[in-house]
């Protein structure tokens, strides 16, 4: 899954630069990854976020937390 969308992202990139079709690429492989080990994501205090921009800070307690936060 990784090397398919990372294929089709980097080629896709030298005529997209942003988009929704990159972000929804992102997006799916990080649901197939966490959906193919059975990762279930609980998001808890989502109230608390801002509606402008903030800046997310974690631990790296686990090689999944990139994929749950995508």
């Amino acid at each position: 899954v990784t090397a398919t969308i990372a294929a089709t992202i980097i080629v896709l990139s030298f005529f997209i630069k942003r988009g929704p079709l990159l972000y929804n690429l992102m997006w799916f492989w990080a649901r197939s990854i966490l959906f193919i080990y059975n990762v279930k994501v609980h998001v808890r205090g989502r109230e608390n976020i801002p509606s402008g921009g903030c800046l997310f800070l974690f631990n790296h307690s686990s090689h999944f937390d990139i994929l749950a936060l995508a």
